[in-house]
């Protein structure tokens, strides 16, 4: 998942974040594995991608399906483009 996010210092404020920035209600995953970091800014601003683990995950207890796909579709695919290419060799 690619997300600009406060600095989380754990699995549970990660979520809480991605609550707060995008209204993605996830339970707390087992383990969280950062892929990628921009790094932060001054304003904590930044993107990173990031693996959340789960032993066990019903999705039913998300709300992946009501949030504004469409909206956060958008806003990922651009995120990857503009990775892509500042990242391209």
């Amino acid at each position: 998942m690619i997300f600009s996010r406060l600095i989380a210092t754990s699995p549970a404020e990660l979520v809480k974040s991605y609550e707060d920035e995008w209204g993605i209600e996830l339970p707390v995953p087992d383990k969280v594995d950062e892929l990628y970091s921009s790094g932060a800014s001054f304003h904590g601003d930044g993107e990173w991608i990031q693996a959340l683990s789960y032993e066990e995950l019903d999705l039913a207890q998300t709300n992946l399906y009501e949030c504004k796909k469409d909206v956060i579709i958008a806003e990922v695919k651009g995120r990857v483009e503009r990775f892509l290419t500042h990242h391209q060799s």
